[in-house]
């Protein structure tokens, strides 16, 4: 089953814009940054106008991991939503097609939780993002020879074409939204034989385990280059300063912002983890 999105309504939202901005900020505000580099900031995001292809698997309840968020009314409704949930259970199961055909749904592995009310639910979605974001990222790369800082080269990064494809989990309880992403899905393989990733990831595993699993960024484009992004204040003899030492550092730029971007993600999203909107 698929569906599709208001993604025009999305992406043109500027509060949502700015919120990410924000976001990315603050991740970025907090990593500890190469020698060669600071002032690490980004000053323009997009989401472009690109839509993500979204097809829904399977359908069941929620992780019990994620009644560990709820305030505790779910355990006031118990006795109320018990016996129904119960049959809706039953039903998902009876109409909809498991991960695979010899894998039962993940999360009746689990036995049903005190919280499940009958408005819980969880989709397993496979996720494919091929987008027209934008994201400009403003720095300065520092030349630190023959004293410390002792030149400064402000660079600019832009970063577009972000492509992600992953199965993903979107959970909704308690008027509460979770999203989390299981594993990546290579673009030639069948779905149905990620049944036994979705497992392991839930399984136990540590976070340093999981986090080599899933990359959630596949491809990306990134574009550097050097330049002033505040002209009056960009006035440096470069002569002693080799072209080609600058290029190989806007290069590890490049690198370490792609790195963190990946590694941002992973730690928000990557299951265990998750975001809650």
């Amino acid at each position: 089953m698929s569906f599709d999105i208001n993604w025009e309504s999305i992406a043109s939202d500027n509060n949502i814009s700015d919120q990410l901005l924000e976001f990315l900020n603050d991740k970025l505000g907090s990593l500890e940054l190469p020698e060669y580099l600071n002032g690490l900031q980004v000053v323009k995001f997009s989401l472009g106008e690109r839509s993500p292809e979204i097809t829904i698997k399977d359908v069941d309840f929620p992780f019990p991991e994620f009644y560990s968020e709820s305030d505790g009314a779910h355990s006031k409704q118990q006795n109320d939503y018990q016996n129904s949930a119960m049959q809706r259970r039953q039903g998902l199961h009876q109409k909809t097609a498991p991960l695979s055909p010899t894998k039962q749904s993940i999360s009746s592995r689990y036995p049903q939780t005190n919280f499940e009310i009958d408005s819980d639910l969880q989709l397993t979605v496979d996720l494919k993002f091929d987008s027209k974001i934008y994201i400009e990222v403003i720095c300065n790369l520092l030349v630190n020879y023959p004293a410390p800082e002792f030149i400064k080269l402000p660079v600019r990064l832009k970063i577009t074409d972000l492509y992600i494809h992953s199965l993903a989990i979107v959970a909704y309880l308690e008027k509460k939204l979770f999203i989390s992403f299981l594993c990546d899905i290579n673009d030639d393989e069948q779905l149905s034989g990620r049944a036994d990733s979705v497992a392991s990831t839930t399984s136990g595993l540590d976070t340093r385990e999981n986090s080599q699993r899933i990359d959630i960024i596949k491809n990306l484009r990134i574009e550097g280059e050097m330049g002033s992004y505040e002209p009056s204040n960009f006035s440096v003899n470069l002569a002693n300063v080799s072209n080609g030492s600058i290029l190989r550092n806007i290069g590890k730029i490049e690198k370490f912002l792609v790195s963190a971007l990946r590694g941002m993600l992973i730690s928000e999203l990557a299951w265990p983890s998750w975001i809650e909107l």
